[in-house]
């Protein structure tokens, strides 16, 4: 029973991208533009690997259900511009800088492809999420892009210069999460929404000793009324 339900899930899934987003594939020089038009502009190597995983992402979403944004539109510009949008305030990334919950490959995939001298490591929990993560990487050749699959805990051991999340959890508890591995001057980078003043306050008595705030910048995506905001944590 559970293997049917799952299949008409699947199945579910994949009608409702057909009515609702139409054929949300792309070449590069659809997303160029589309990215163009909201202020971003990439090379050509670099729109032409994003166009590689957007069609990869499109495809194994159809069964996996990678991400629920489905139009075309919704994929540029809540995922691919609001990552990017990093670079605008950030255009120094740590090194390496680990994608904590990465999930389909945001904000990781599409920042390593900008930034390709910034050494990447995606880390996802949900197996069938890592697998994708794995094939992506394989499929872009892009030298330091990684994937592993596991939880973000104190027995973490990989060498990162600094960590990136987008809306995983709280600031309190990532802080926490990536203390014991984070070196002295470590940023914590997080990608949150407008709503994050009562975050911050927790997280500043839980860990002011041991973390400053060293940066928010608030901005909106493109041509929405749709706020953002970008906190930044150095571990002292």
């Amino acid at each position: 029973m559970a293997d049917l339900d799952e299949l008409r899930s699947r199945q579910g899934r994949q009608r409702r991208m057909e009515q609702d987003a139409g054929d949300p594939r792309a070449d590069a020089a659809t997303l160029a533009l589309m990215l163009s038009e909201r202020g971003i502009d990439l090379a050509g190597d670099q729109v032409e690997r994003l166009a590689r995983f957007h069609n990869r992402l499109v495809e194994a979403n159809r069964s996996h259900n990678l991400t629920r944004i489905w139009t075309l539109q919704d994929i540029v510009l809540k995922h691919y511009v609001d990552s990017l949008l990093v670079l605008r305030y950030l255009p120094r990334l740590p090194s390496p800088l680990l994608d904590l919950g990465s999930g389909a490959g945001f904000p990781g995939v599409p920042l390593k492809i900008a930034s390709p001298q910034t050494e990447v490591v995606l880390a996802e929990a949900q197996r069938k999420k890592a697998a994708f993560l794995k094939e992506v990487c394989a499929d872009l050749a892009l030298q330091g892009l990684t994937a592993v699959e596991r939880s973000i805990d104190k027995g973490f051991d990989l060498a990162v210069g600094g960590v990136i999340t987008r809306a995983v959890e709280g600031i309190r508890e990532t802080l926490r999460r990536v203390r014991p591995f984070l070196p002295a001057g470590g940023l914590v980078i997080f990608m949150k929404g407008p709503a994050v003043d009562a975050e911050k306050v927790i997280a500043g008595r839980a860990l002011g000793r041991e973390f400053a705030e060293v940066a928010d910048h608030a901005y909106l995506l493109p041509g929405t009324a749709s706020g953002r905001r970008l906190v930044v944590y150095r571990k002292k």
